[in-house]
């Protein structure tokens, strides 16, 4: 049964952690790592689990609000209207690296942050960065790709300027959240192009439909632009 929802349960056990660590921090510091560790811990079993599902059958769907985890395409429908989860090779890779980098981070966290103060604020934009790099791998439309970029930029930009007793990372901070203002806006841009040409934003149906046009190409300049303003690429 739990094997059928792992996309989810990857996504959603980090992004609940997040929000419960500023609890549980009111508690025990110690309880706190010892939790921040298990989740990801936890959730890298879980990518691990559901990596030798997806090499053994391939591509895993999971359609979220579905009567059944793998009903793509409700009664009367012609193309996907929920939130469509789709789990291949290549994410599955990049969710185990997210995993284990998430974990090693966090360990490597305990000792190397013992001496700061607002560690629970630490720790919950940790998850959610992890949370938003597993919902960005797994996703299977646009505009929740969308989403969890901005989830990723947000908790990005609180770590780059969490040690707000040092300039720098405050300039740090600033200087990122507008590139990535820019670049979210591109990415957004794109999306609503590729919206208003296709009348979707499932990746599959945009796929089987894109014509390459030059509003086309034009959107998917933007969106690599945005990307690579997101990622920090030359010339961006």
């Amino acid at each position: 049964m739990i094997n059928e929802h792992l996309p989810a349960l990857i996504i959603g056990i980090p992004l609940l952690a997040a929000f419960a660590t500023p609890l549980i921090s009111k508690i025990n510091d110690k309880l706190r790592n010892i939790f921040v560790i298990g989740v990801l811990g936890a959730t890298l079993c879980l990518v691990v689990s559901l990596a030798f599902n997806v090499f053994d059958n391939g591509i895993f769907v999971y359609v979220m609000g579905a009567e059944s985890p793998g009903l793509t395409l409700p009664s009367g429908y012609r193309m996907p209207i929920r939130i469509i989860l789709e789990v291949d090779g290549m994410s599955i890779l990049m969710a185990i690296i997210t995993s284990i980098v998430s974990v090693l981070g966090a360990i490597y966290s305990w000792a190397f942050m013992h001496k700061e103060t607002g560690k629970d604020k630490y720790y919950t934009l940790l998850l959610l960065l992890t949370a938003g790099m597993f919902g960005m791998e797994f996703t299977g439309d646009m505009f929740n790709f969308f989403v969890f970029l901005e989830i990723t930029s947000i908790a990005a930009c609180g770590l780059i300027g969490f040690r707000i007793n040092r300039g720098e990372s405050g300039e740090a901070a600033f200087k990122t959240m507008v590139l990535y203002t820019l670049g979210a806006l591109f990415v957004l841009f794109a999306v609503g192009i590729l919206y208003g040409q296709y009348d979707a934003l499932n990746i599959a149906t945009l796929a089987s439909r894109i014509q390459y046009t030059m509003l086309d190409k034009i959107a998917l300049g933007l969106l690599v632009a945005g990307l690579a303003m997101k990622a920090g690429a030359v010339p961006m």
